[in-house]
């Protein structure tokens, strides 16, 4: 889904599961239907992320240090044979490095048996085990995106325990890294989708400093212009889709966009350009299908 900005820091294995779980949330929610949700930050968790659970040292199996309270919320783990067998191996696993690198292959596979929510758990795990901004980025990327799954979504308690370990990882992500910009996006974007009555403004916030840190940071460029859309505010659309056209000519999520945002602003022949030019690109197929669907029915 999406085209992550040159300019945010990059990490390794971590950047590359948070993109392969991206793919399985297609548009973003600006806000969560979830009304009857407490406005509180942690409580619900008995803290931050992970501290029901942490490991007290470090040659205590992994499998202590995971949220079983969370995975007994979840629908059975169905994941392949390939993964318990990595299971048990990080279960019987000491040397801290070993483990750390098993941790991500049960994190990786997890992702790629579209178990967003396993894998968040998981990550997690390694995050509190070896507490790096990075590790705990990646968990809280997983757990937003694992709150949009219909299973997630159809449990008021469990959308609001995912969400709030979302944050939470995010946080820690920026205690340890007060400057990176992907802590920040994460947080922003986590805070907008919890439902918590008076974050989504909050989030906003988190991602424009984002852009004012790094006004060429165009995943959060990207963002804030698809908020701007969902509320009609289409001027303010335009000039973000526009901002990231100026850094990269070829994004194309931002070239359909602004293609939808030219049109509710009456600009047809504008309209029609964008959109041929996303049909005809082979960059995203994706894109490139929706935009010959619109350009079907505006003809």
């Amino acid at each position: 889904m999406a085209q992550t900005s040159k300019s945010i820091n990059s990490f390794t294995w971590q950047h590359g599961v948070v993109l392969l779980i991206g793919l399985l949330v297609f548009d973003l929610l600006l806000i969560a239907d979830k009304t009857n949700l407490d406005d509180e930050k942690g409580a619900a968790l008995g803290g931050r992320a992970g501290d029901g659970g942490k490991s007290e040292a470090s040659d205590t199996p992994p499998s202590t240090g995971l949220r079983t309270d969370l995975v007994a919320l979840l629908p059975a783990d169905d994941a392949p044979t390939a993964v318990a067998q990595l299971r048990t191996a990080l279960d019987a696993e000491k040397d801290a490095g070993a483990r750390s690198k098993l941790y991500q292959q049960v994190v990786e596979s997890y992702s790629a048996a579209g178990r967003s929510d396993l894998a968040a758990i998981y990550a997690s795990a390694l995050a509190e085990e070896d507490p790096k901004s990075s590790n705990f980025i990646v968990a809280g990327a997983l757990f937003r995106n694992a709150s949009q799954l219909p299973h997630v979504q159809a449990d008021s308690n469990l959308f609001r325990k995912f969400s709030l370990e979302a944050i939470g990882n995010d946080e820690s992500a920026l205690e340890l890294d007060p400057k990176s910009e992907d802590a920040k996006l994460e947080l922003g974007l986590a805070l907008v989708e919890s439902g918590i009555p008076g974050n989504s403004m909050n989030g906003i916030f988190k991602i424009r400093e984002v852009v004012e840190q790094n006004p060429g940071n165009t995943e959060a460029l990207f963002h804030l212009g698809k908020f701007s859309l969902d509320t009609h505010q289409d001027d303010k659309a335009a000039q973000r889709f526009q901002q990231i056209l100026a850094v990269n000519a070829d994004d194309v999520r931002a070239k359909y966009y602004l293609g939808i945002t030219e049109q509710r602003l009456g600009h047809s022949a504008e309209f029609k350009r964008l959109m041929s030019e996303v049909a005809i690109q082979t960059q995203d197929p994706n894109f490139a299908a929706l935009a010959k669907e619109t350009l079907s029915k505006n003809p």
